[in-house]
């Protein structure tokens, strides 16, 4: 489900800041600052997404599921959204069913 209140924006520029080395900026996608950068901002991002959810309104579980096997990213997203999204697996979830 998705609320109109819920926003998380990251905005970046470059700048020369006195005290950082050059080591510290991104200068090719590939580079290990940016894969670093990029570790970094999806470990926020899925924080910071969890959180929402959790206090969202009437809030009383968290479900994340985990897809092993899957041929693709795709299938696996796939397969994940209709576990996620079924009324079935929500209902045993909430219910605590084993």
């Amino acid at each position: 489900d998705t609320s109109t209140n819920d926003t998380v924006i990251a905005l970046c520029h470059s700048v020369n800041t006195p005290g950082i080395g050059a080591d510290a900026h991104v200068t090719t996608a590939n580079s290990e600052q940016a894969v670093r950068l990029q570790a970094a901002l999806t470990a926020l991002a899925q924080g910071l997404s969890k959180s929402i959810a959790w206090d969202g309104e009437g809030a009383t579980c968290l479900m994340q599921v985990n897809v092993s096997g899957a041929s693709t990213d795709s299938d696996a997203r796939t397969i994940a959204r209709s576990v996620a999204a079924s009324s079935l697996f929500k209902a045993a979830v909430f219910g605590r069913a084993p």
